[in-house]
């Protein structure tokens, strides 16, 4: 019984080690930004039009606003705003600068 943990735990730990290496390669690997693109800016809750603001109240009573960003995607403005709702539900939603849900 001995044997057979300990060849189970050694396999175990090759298998583990064998991960971390396969890990390590997948890092290397990032998403890069072409020109034209614009990377997402932080804002502060004052940039966020108030269009938008009361779409979200209007669709989610009680739920707050935890972050948003602030980009361009073919040119026009699309805000991705992270909602909390009062059910403790976290998730992201973009809208567009007339305050109307975009994908």
């Amino acid at each position: 019984m001995k044997k057979l943990f300990v060849v189970v735990a050694m396999l175990c730990v090759s298998f583990a080690s064998y991960a971390q290496v396969e890990g390590n390669d997948t890092v290397k690997t990032d998403t890069v930004t072409t020109a034209t693109e614009q990377p997402a800016t932080a804002t502060n809750e004052n940039e966020l039009p108030q269009v938008i603001k009361d779409s979200i109240a209007k669709s989610y009573p009680d739920a707050t606003i935890s972050a948003f960003t602030k980009d361009d995607q073919d040119g026009q403005v699309v805000y991705s705003v992270k909602i909390c709702t009062k059910d403790n539900a976290v998730f992201t939603e973009k809208y567009n600068d007339k305050g109307e849900v975009v994908k």
